[in-house]
């Protein structure tokens, strides 16, 4: 939940006019912390999350999250993420 509204801030900024290095500072963040609920989601899931709904659906959104959060990246001129592996583009 803290991931979303961190989120939600950086889009709010993005739109305001804000500075693209805050939007590029906060989208980090959010990205770290979405990287820590993956981590977790993936230790209680353990090797078979497609089992689970519970884990499909966290898993679908986590990875919404992060598309946004690549979206954003680029449009404030940063490197973007690697959804997939869960890392900073380079």
């Amino acid at each position: 939940m803290r991931t979303l509204c961190c989120m939600w801030i950086v889009v709010a900024s993005a739109s305001c006019g804000v500075p693209r290095d805050y939007v590029k500072q906060q989208t980090r963040a959010a990205f770290d912390n979405t990287v820590s609920v993956a981590a977790h989601v993936k230790t209680k899931c353990g090797d078979k999350p497609d089992t689970d709904e519970n884990c499909k659906e966290a898993g679908a959104k986590l990875a919404a999250i992060c598309q946004s959060l690549d979206e954003l990246a680029k449009k404030a001129g940063g490197p973007g993420f690697d959804c997939a592996g869960w890392k900073v583009n380079p």
